[in-house]
């Protein structure tokens, strides 16, 4: 999982690569349409040569969306333009259309050559066929290899997971100063990640928020109901990958959190897990987790699961596994545990939009000593981002737990905890802040004295460490 997060993130990182050129080179580009365009001067071809001047800065600068609308209006009088297919094919992501002859002046005819060796490498890497991409760039060898072919090669033999010759490349691709030295710190930090022994990455979420109401409280020896409350939620991430890259790559991780209230005794879950994965073409993984949960200062629950998941394809997960409760202070809750999870999820970016979809479902069964705690539970889940505008957006999230017993439990046979949550972002770098958080919860029963629901509005921030 660990490493495919690394591929994932090296595939956005290379999208990005390369927007800006040597304002030489823009020059050179600009001076064949003067030179082929003084041969007919008249208006309607200034207008055109005007237009295309805009195209083309737009694309430099990595406006690839503006650069296309304006040369889509011109395709079909400019099927012998090199720079208009360059676009053209970047947005329609079809290196066929840099296959053919241009005409371009002879003097300037390799350079060229060189221009649209990348921009074809550059289309097949972002459309993931890594191996043509390849073939593009050292068809003559590597001695001939420019600095930005250097950079993409780099990027390849990172996601091959090859760190020595990803950093050797990627040192090549420092020669050359007009290439974006931001991004290619960030290639080299990837690198070094990949090629270390040992990787850590953790994350660390909070989220306050003001509630209609809170859990029931003793006062007074007697349970009541608070009309009001602050509500804290809490939770921490960290995960540390050995051999990270490798076919197998043993890990440790750690997730735990809470909700914290004013008055209330605070409950709170922690999982400690140990595993490793297998990256080649699937990715598979097992783990052994140990979950225990605390309420005021002692253990509340413990429980040791076994499980194995896999990525069967890069848009579709799933695991399974099973284990034993060992302990837990409601009497007759103890017992083995069996689950099995499905998951996938969408990502597309168009220009500075941004969406994301992740939908999973879990489905299991407690085998309890005492069978009124012996449910069936079902917990579909769905997560989604929309960025109408770079790193600003919507969040909509919601989880639902339905839990059916086999026996009538005081009154109930059947539970549904519910969350749903909206909000608006913005997402910066390592800082993630959700402006203002809207959260629905409660739980739905056959007894109305287990029903209850809530409101609350907050905001949320997680930090990438």
């Amino acid at each position: 999982m660990q490493c495919k997060r690394k591929v994932e993130k090296a595939q956005e990182h290379t999208k990005k690569m390369n927007k800006k050129i040597n304002f030489s080179q823009i020059s050179i580009l600009l001076i064949i349409f003067l030179f082929k365009l003084s041969l007919t001067p008249n208006e309607a071809e200034g207008d055109k040569l005007n237009s295309f001047t805009k195209s083309l800065l737009y694309f430099e600068n990595g406006e690839k969306d503006r650069a296309f609308q304006i040369i889509k209006s011109y395709e079909s009088e400019i099927t012998d333009s090199l720079i208009a297919n360059i676009i053209i094919s970047q947005k329609e992501k079809d290196e066929n259309k840099l296959e053919r002859e241009f005409e371009i002046i002879k003097d300037l005819e390799e350079r060229f050559k060189e221009r649209i060796k990348f921009e074809k490498a550059k289309i097949l890497l972002q459309k993931g066929e890594i191996e043509k991409a390849e073939k593009v760039l050292i068809v003559e060898g590597e001695s001939n290899l420019s600095p930005a072919d250097s950079f993409i090669l780099s990027n390849i033999e990172l996601l091959k997971g090859n760190g020595k010759k990803a950093e050797s490349y990627a040192e090549k691709a420092e020669e050359n100063e007009m290439l974006d030295k931001v991004k290619i710190k960030k290639l080299k930090k990837e690198i070094k990640d990949i090629s270390s022994v040992f990787d850590f990455n953790g994350k660390f979420f909070i989220s306050p928020s003001f509630s209609t109401k809170s859990f029931p409280v003793l006062f007074e020896d007697q349970e009541v109901q608070k009309r009001w409350d602050i509500v804290n939620e809490i939770s921490w991430y960290a995960r540390a990958d050995f051999m990270d890259g490798k076919i197998i790559s043993p890990f440790l991780e750690y997730n735990g959190g809470g909700e914290f209230y004013t008055d209330v005794p605070n409950i709170s879950s922690h999982t400690i897990s140990v595993g490793a994965e297998a990256n080649e073409k699937i990715v598979l993984g097992s783990k052994y987790s140990l979950n225990f949960s605390t309420f005021e200062n002692g253990i509340f629950s413990l429980s040791h699961l076994i499980s194995l998941y896999s990525f069967p394809t890069k848009f579709i997960f799933s695991s399974l596994g099973g284990g034993i409760e060992t302990k837990n202070e409601i009497e007759g809750r103890k017992g083995p545990l069996t689950f099995f999870q499905l998951g996938s999820f969408f990502h597309k970016k168009e220009g500075n939009m941004r969406f994301f979809v992740m939908g999973k479902i879990g489905v299991g069964k407690r085998f309890a000593q005492d069978k009124r705690f012996a449910e069936t539970f079902i917990t579909p889940n769905l997560d989604i981002f929309f960025e109408p505008i770079e790193k600003i957006g919507l969040n909509i999230y919601s989880i639902f737990d339905f839990m059916n017993f086999p026996e009538s439990f005081e009154g109930r046979s059947r539970n549904l905890i519910f969350l749903a949550s909206s909000s608006i972002y913005i997402n910066q770098d390592l800082i993630e802040w959700h402006i203002i958080r809207f959260i629905f919860e409660g739980n739905e029963s056959d007894n109305k004295y287990f029903s209850w629901s809530r409101i609350r509005i907050g905001t949320f921030f997680k930090v990438e460490l």
